[in-house]
């Protein structure tokens, strides 16, 4: 019993130290990767990050049940006006615990400008690929 511990112990450790930070390169299988856009919730593309290759990505990832990321809103759309008309960044809003207490077009229409969302439906959290100790 204490093998298999151990084992899975190993494994979940193996992927968190597979994460991304600053200035790495996203593997081939992560950038084709797709996630559906929650808000606005009338489109039907979907975001992956092989769409987009050669920009900047600035990387804006929020939980619904966590007040201090609500309230920091305002500062991500002044982020996304700022860097709006530079072709060389884009800017990824995801939205993670949808429902919990906020959906996400509660959250998106808080947002003055409407800045898109999107949601992970890929079955690998967008946070594991992209976690770091700092966060929390």
């Amino acid at each position: 019993m204490f093998k298999y511990i151990f084992l899975i112990a190993v494994l979940f450790t193996q992927l968190l130290a597979s994460s991304y930070g600053v200035g790495d390169i996203i593997s081939i299988e992560h950038q084709n990767m797709e996630f559906s856009y929650c808000y606005p919730s009338d489109s039907t593309d979907t975001f992956s990050f092989s769409k987009y290759t050669g920009k900047v990505f600035v990387l804006d990832m929020s939980a619904s049940w966590w007040d201090p990321c609500k309230n920091s809103i305002p500062e991500g759309e002044e982020l996304y006006e700022y860097w709006s008309d530079d072709d060389r960044v884009e800017i990824i809003h995801f939205l993670d615990d949808l429902n919990q207490p906020y959906s996400c077009n509660q959250w998106g229409n808080v947002a003055t400008n409407g800045m898109p969302l999107i949601t992970d439906d890929t079955g690998l959290p967008m946070f594991g690929l992209f976690h770091t100790d700092n966060l929390l």
